[in-house]
Order: structure tokens, then sequence, then C-alpha cells
């Protein structure tokens, strides 16, 4: 339950930041990454590392991120029976993570929980959000990603149609590069910059990617994988709904974080 999770996601982003020289990564070059619960906890670690002056942050990509908090939203009621995310599972998700908190007024949430709270967004690293079109939490990132353009955050938002929550683990079940492909057509953010640049650093190692896992749980450590995958859900469980990781998980999203990266920015 909150907040474990959060300072366990700080401890592993200090950890990274100190000792990125000896992961052959550059410690002035360091991204946070993540989905669903994962990018929230990713947009979090971009508030906190701006507040407390590091670890620098060049880039934070977030997909499907709960930021906002606000479950008054239309993509909340539009898709109160969609698949994989819904009223339901939302709600359970909420209880486990945030017992006795007052859900109802999202401004009011810590930002720790919905960093879109924070008196200023000013000074955050650049941003990919990726939303889905049938997602409750679609108009959580449009809405976060508007928040932070209005700061003057360099931010790219991208609205995929027909996608559920969840799309990017849905990349083992696509043709190879579907998901990619449609993250790579969305265009580039000019304000950003560098793309080449960055896209050239991601793909040599020279960026580290620090990939906030849904459960505070990282399968590979930082001392043997440059990309650190966590598990969908806790092992005990399996992934997803059930089954075995497949093998190449962490590779293949491995693959379409530096694919996303490079093409965006």
């Amino acid at each position: 339950p909150f907040p474990a999770g959060v300072e366990d996601a700080w401890a592993a982003l200090q950890w990274v930041g100190e000792h990125a020289a000896e992961l052959g990564g550059d410690p002035n070059r360091i991204a946070v990454a993540g989905d669903s619960a994962g990018g929230n906890l990713s947009a979090v670690m971009a508030l906190r590392a701006r507040d407390a002056g590091g670890p620098p942050l060049v880039f934070q990509l977030l997909w499907y991120p709960v930021a906002v908090g606000d479950r008054s939203a239309p993509s909340f009621i539009e898709n109160a029976d969609a698949y994989i995310l819904n009223r339901d599972v939302t709600n359970a998700f909420l209880t486990w993570y945030l017992p006795g908190v007052d859900l109802d007024d999202p401004a009011g949430l810590p930002t720790d929980v919905a960093p879109a709270n924070a008196e200023s967004l000013a000074g955050l690293p650049p941003a990919y959000i990726g939303t889905a079109e049938h997602d409750p939490l679609r108009d959580d990132g449009a809405k976060y990603a508007e928040m932070l353009a209005g700061a003057g955050v360099a931010v790219q938002h991208s609205n995929e149609p027909t996608l559920v929550h969840g799309f990017v683990s849905l990349a083992l079940l696509a043709a190879g590069g579907t998901i990619a492909g449609s993250l790579s057509q969305t265009g580039t953010n000019k304000a950003a910059g560098q793309r080449t640049e960055l896209g050239r650093r991601v793909t040599s190692g020279q960026v580290l990617a620090v990939v906030v896992p849904r459960f505070p749980a990282c399968e590979e450590r930082a001392s043997t994988a440059r990309l650190c995958i966590g598990s969908r859900f806790p092992s005990s469980l399996g992934w997803p709904w059930g089954k075995a990781a497949p093998p190449p998980l962490r590779p293949r999203v491995g693959t379409l974080l530096a694919r996303a990266l490079t093409t965006s920015y």
C-alpha cells in the first residue's frame, strides 16, 4: 500500500543516480518510464527529483499514467465496462493501494499520488505521454500533458485509437513492431529537440532508463541490466492473467522503449 511503492521507486532512482557510472551510463542522462501505476510512479519520481535537486532526469516516458486522479472525467464514464481496466478493477486497485484515502476530491490528493497537484510543474523533464482510446485513464493522461505544456515543459501526447489500457504489454502478442510503429508515427516534438542524439544515447546504453514496475519488485538487478523491467504482476500471480511471463518480455519491452524514445524525440 501507499507510500511503500513510492519510497521503493525513489530509493531505486537515487541508487541509479549514485551508481550510473558503474553501469556504464551517464548520471546526467537518466530517464524514468512506466505504464499505468508505473506511469504514476514515474511522474512522481520526476517531481521528486526536481524538488530534491536530483538525480537529474532528461526524460519521462509515461504510458496511460495516473497523474490527476479525477474519476469524474468523461473517459472513466465512457469506459466503465472497458476491457482490461474497468470501473470494478480500478476500484479494487485503489482500495489495495490507497486504503482509507478520500479519492472524491482529486485536488486534495498528495502529490505523491497525484503529481498534477504540485504547486508548479515547471522545470520537469520533457515527457512523452501515451494514452488509449478505450481506457478510463485516457483523459487523465491528456489532462496531465496539457498541464505540463502550460508549465512550459516539452511534452508530446499521443492517444492511440482503438487501443485499450495496457497496450504496451500487448506488443508481445502483436506482429513485430506494430505497437512501436503506432508510437513512432506520432511525429516529433520540436520543443524537445535533439531527437537523433537522444536516440543514439538510448540505443548505445548511454541513457539509463529506470522502468518503474507496477509493483515495487524488479526481477533484474540494476547491476546486470541497463533497462530494469519490472513484472506486470507479482510473480505469484503470473503474467498476465495467471500465465507465466514469456521469455522475450524484457528484451522486447526494452526494444519498444528504445524505439519510442529514438523516434519521438
